[in-house]
Formats: structure tokens, C-alpha cells, sequence
């Protein structure tokens, strides 16, 4: 028997508990053969080993456990954060949205009140051209009718004397005319008066000529 045997006697003691319950005696015993040399294995060690194994094994499958649940920790307490992040960033997402639909829609108001503006300023230009035309021929329509007034003066005051002559006439003979109008017209009938007699002058003297022509 060497010298190794009271340690594995002692794991083998307590085969009947769990594994993991023996795991803190192996680690133990495993520090202490670990600081002695080792010797060739026998035939009985071959099971020992055997026994070694299966408990580092078993110590490896409950290390492996704890970093199992400790990443499933992880990874929970990391998928809440990166739940959060996601959540975060959809919210980001939805009002980056919302702001560029605003944004569009502030953008299509724009050139639509831009369009309108322009489309005014068009109207007005076009407006202000045709008054423009407009002032310009009512200026032309304003010196002839300038031109009119002048003219039509100077005739009134060229006929001025008339009026007093035919003023002067009504005062001569106050019982034949009442008024301006009588005289005016007056002077009509006779100036028809004298056209008709001068035609029928005319007329005569053509029948004269005419008579005279046959007695020759």
C-alpha cells in the first residue's frame, strides 16, 4: 500500500454521497498528493484514477455550471440592458420618424407657399405692367384731351364776339327775342332760307341758259 492510500480510501468512504459534495475533499487531497511525487501507477491505482478523473470531471461540469449560470446572469442582466437599449433606440427611431415626416411636411408647406408667392408676384408684376400701360395711355388720352381743351378755348373765345353780337341783337329787339336760342334759330331758318334760294337761283338760271340755247 503506498503512501496515497488513507486519502483515496477516504474519497472512496463516501461514494454513496453526491459528487458535488465531495468536490471540496478531492480539491483537498488533490493539493496534498500534488506536493508529493509521482510514482508509477499499479493496478489498483488504474481504478483510482478512474475515481480521479470521474470527480475532476465532475468538478469541471460544476465549475462549468457555476460559469454557465453566471454567464446566464450575465447574459439576462445583459439582454434587460440591451431590451432597454433596443427599446431606447426604437423610441429614437419612431420620433427621428415623426420629425422627418414633420420636417418633409414643413419642407412641402414651404415650396407650396413659395409657389403661391411667386405665383402673386407674377400676377402683381403682370398687374403693375398693364396698369403701367394703362397710366400711359390714359396720359396720351389726357394730352389729347389737354390738346382738346386748348383748342376748344381758343374756338369758344374766337365765338365770344358772336355771343355778344346776338347778346347786342336780343337787347335791340327785346319784343321778337326772348332768349339766345330764339336768335340762333332764327338765323338758322334764314341761313336755310338763302340755301334754298340760292338753289333755286341756280336752278333758274340753269333753265335760263337752257331756253336761251334753243332760241338761238
Amino acid at each position: 500500500m503506498s503512501w496515497r492510500q488513507p486519502a483515496w480510501d477516504k474519497i472512496c468512504e463516501f461514494t454513496t454521497k453526491p459528487t458535488y459534495d465531495l468536490h471540496d475533499e478531492y480539491m483537498v487531497s488533490k493539493a496534498i498528493t500534488d506536493e508529493h511525487p509521482k510514482i508509477h501507477n499499479s493496478g489498483d491505482d488504474v481504478k483510482r484514477d478512474m475515481q480521479t478523473r470521474h470527480c475532476i470531471a465532475l468538478g469541471k461540469l460544476t465549475e462549468t455550471e457555476a460559469r454557465l449560470k453566471a454567464a446566464r446572469q450575465f447574459m439576462s442582466k445583459r439582454r434587460v440592458n440591451l431590451d432597454e437599449q433596443w427599446g431606447e433606440l426604437t423610441r429614437q427611431e419612431e420620433e427621428l420618424r415623426e420629425n422627418f415626416i414633420a420636417f418633409s411636411s414643413f419642407i412641402k408647406e414651404n415650396d407650396e407657399k413659395c409657389a403661391r408667392a411667386k405665383s402673386k408676384i407674377n400676377e402683381m408684376l403682370a398687374l403693375t405692367s398693364t396698369r403701367a400701360t394703362e397710366n400711359i395711355q390714359l396720359q396720351k388720352e389726357v394730352e389729347v384731351l389737354q390738346e382738346t381743351k386748348t383748342r376748344m378755348d381758343a374756338t369758344i373765345k374766337k365765338y365770344y364776339l358772336y355771343e355778344k353780337f346776338l347778346q347786342k341783337v336780343m337787347e335791340a329787339y327785346p319784343d321778337v327775342f326772348k332768349s339766345l336760342n330764339e336768335v340762333i334759330y332764327r338765323y338758322d331758318a334764314l341761313m336755310n332760307a338763302r340755301g334754298q334760294l340760292e338753289t333755286l337761283n341756280e336752278y333758274r338760271l340753269r333753265e335760263l341758259e337752257i331756253a336761251k340755247a334753243q332760241f338761238e
